[in-house]
């Protein structure tokens, strides 16, 4: 049988780089694609061939770029690294039916919607989802402060469309409010479940800003489903998380019945709505210990990798689920004991040679399949 191959989009992400560890125990058996917008990642260099794509943001000259990809290495497979490579999937798997087995999401709108966090909290109070109540800076200045008596401080604020929480600010008192209220395609969330030293981790600016500075949260929790071509899906991955720098330090397995009723709601009426393959929905646990939702995607996430090492191998089980399990080059994950998964930073070398053939050629290939 042919080796499994595999195209991941955006390979030089942080998600790019889980599936890539993810795969790793495999690698001699799984052929490894790439799309990246720069050359100069290191990540990129760890496929067999990698391509220089275009600027998402050009959505016609991306789209046709990606139909390149898939024409000339014909993919088993295809995982978005970016929520804007889910939405060019989701619009490729519209355009070719013929690839439906092969692309693991749903219709564009729904990607668009899972990117979109005002669209999130509508489709949530649409179909009596528990999602953080959302309000966009645009709205009129009586809604924006009638949302803020509701929930008082401190709130949220991030970007419309973002993820990895760039761009997201605690808004702690009137003053700063204010200021946030003008943001342009920004929305307003509550701050579900502050810690109680939420003020104190906030810097002194009084004599300047710090050099260095990081908001650690001990209490992100996350369920991770994948939902089969036909609609149906297994128990979903929940997992407790130690965010640094917006990103998970530290993973362990954790579960609660409230959380799981709370995960089936949202993956039932995604269901119904067309969505297939991966449903990352994160949330905050509450004094009542009732979660609810304040964002929702729909790919692996950056705990993939973790993931795998706690017995959840997300690759696998998606390529067993739309291919068929004859397809998963390796044999039964490992099964592990209680325990958790930290995240060290690695290096990796890249030639400089290796970076100019990419940027010139748009394609690289690994040496080792040079004479293939």
């Amino acid at each position: 049988m042919k080796p499994l191959t595999v195209l991941i989009s955006s390979v030089g992400s942080f998600l790019g780089h889980n599936i890539l560890d993810a795969l790793e125990p495999v690698r001699n058996r799984v052929r490894v694609i790439g799309t990246n917008l720069t050359a100069d990642n290191d990540r990129v260099f760890r496929c067999d061939r990698v391509y220089l794509a275009p600027p998402i943001e050009g959505t016609a000259a991306f789209d046709r770029h990606l139909e390149e990809v898939v024409a000339a290495e014909s993919p088993d497979i295809l995982f978005p690294g970016r929520d804007h490579d889910v939405t060019a999937l989701a619009r490729l798997r519209e355009r070719r039916p013929d690839l439906e087995r092969h692309i693991p999401c749903g219709p564009a709108w729904i990607a668009e919607m899972m990117q979109d966090k005002l669209a999130t909290w509508n489709f949530a109070r649409d179909h009596a989802l528990a999602f953080a109540e959302t309000v966009s800076t645009s709205a009129s200045s009586l809604e924006l402060h009638a949302f803020q008596r509701r929930h008082g401080f401190p709130l949220i604020a991030k970007p419309r469309w973002g993820y990895g929480s760039n761009g997201a600010r605690i808004v702690f008192n009137a003053a700063q409010f204010e200021r946030a209220i003008q943001l342009p395609d920004y929305v307003l969330q509550p701050f579900l479940a502050p810690p109680a030293n939420l003020a104190a981790m906030t810097p002194d600016l009084s004599a300047g800003v710090p050099l260095f500075f990081e908001y650690r949260d001990d209490q992100q929790y996350t369920t991770q489903t994948t939902i089969g071509p036909d609609g149906d899906y297994g128990d979903p991955c929940c997992t407790l998380h130690h965010m640094v720098m917006g990103r998970p330090e530290r993973t362990q397995l954790w579960s609660h019945p409230r959380m799981l009723e709370m995960s089936q709601a949202w993956t039932d009426a995604l269901v119904r709505a067309g969505w297939r393959g991966s449903v990352n929905l994160q949330c905050r646990r509450l004094a009542d210990d009732s979660f609810i939702g304040f964002e929702i995607n729909g790919r692996m996430s950056g705990s993939s990798s973790a993931r795998c090492l706690l017995g959840y191998h997300e690759p696998r089980i998606l390529v067993t689920r739309f291919l068929g399990p004859d397809r998963w080059p390796g044999g039964e994950d490992t099964p592990r004991g209680p325990g958790f998964v930290g995240r060290l930073p690695t290096d990796g070398y890249v030639a400089d040679r290796d970076v100019r053939t990419l940027t010139a050629d748009r394609v690289w290939i690994a040496p080792r399949r040079r004479a293939a």
